[in-house]
């Protein structure tokens, strides 16, 4: 059963290369900067890493760049699916601590109240606050495999720039996140059911011919629908080292 889900911000939320284009239009005169195709995308700009990084802090202090942009197609609808299915939501980000205050501002002005909010490089860190099997949605390759080499079921948001790589599983945006999160806690819920139905009655174990037999025992439950009380009241910055040992 899913408890708690991990949420990146720019790319899945908030639609930053857009909003770091204009303001690299804006800085170098041009209006012919292409839309960003891969993970280091400033390249196609004429832009270096150090020049990059530089330029993304001066935004971030002079120009509120994270706190502009509107939400990406669906963010909204899929956050309140989720609150839905009473999962934890924790937001992280490998945003400088610097854009902690608009960050925070824009969240909550799109309603978007997370249980924690994170700012580190490491984000395996979610398995150390998940309470039961956690799930994941980022935009980047790399947290994408290092979801998955802790256990995490990581979902990848489709972007031109991760576009090359295969054989993982992919989503739209975070409403299908969302949806697909609801499967799996479905399943979960009607597989334990017929668990303990099949221990109570004796049931003989499930297979192609007994399932349609015994369907009517394993139909989910009525649900009902209890307030979830979304918590923001704490942050946590980790330096970019992170033992899964400790």
């Amino acid at each position: 059963m899913i408890t708690d889900v991990g949420i990146d911000l720019d790319g899945v939320l908030y639609n930053f290369a857009h909003e770091f284009r204009m303001y690299c239009s804006e800085r170098m005169g041009r209006d012919d900067l292409p839309y960003p195709t891969h993970w280091e995308f400033y390249e196609d700009w004429g832009l270096d890493k150090d020049t990059f990084y530089r330029w993304l802090n001066e935004a971030t202090q002079t120009v509120q760049l994270f706190n502009n942009s509107l939400p990406l197609p669906h963010a909204i609808e899929g956050w309140e699916k989720l609150r839905q299915l009473q999962v934890r939501i924790h937001v992280l980000t490998h945003r400088h601590p610097l854009a902690y205050a608009q960050t925070a501002e824009w969240l909550l002005r799109y309603g978007f109240e997370p249980d924690s909010l994170h700012f580190g490089a490491d984000k395996r860190v979610l398995k150390t606050i998940t309470k039961g099997q956690a799930a994941a949605i980022d935009d980047y390759i790399g947290y994408y495999d290092d979801y998955q080499s802790v256990g995490i079921k990581a979902f990848l948001m489709t972007q031109p720039w991760n576009a090359e790589r295969a054989g993982v599983r992919r989503v739209p945006d975070l409403l299908a996140f969302a949806h697909a999160v609801e499967v799996h806690n479905e399943y979960h819920r009607v597989e334990e059911q017929h668990k303990a139905l099949s221990k109570a009655l004796k049931f003989p174990p499930v297979t192609s011919t007994t399932l349609n037999k015994y369907s009517e025992y394993t139909k989910p439950a009525p649900t009902t629908k209890s307030p979830h009380l979304p918590r923001f009241d704490y942050w946590t910055y980790e330096e970019d080292t992170w033992n899964p040992k400790n």
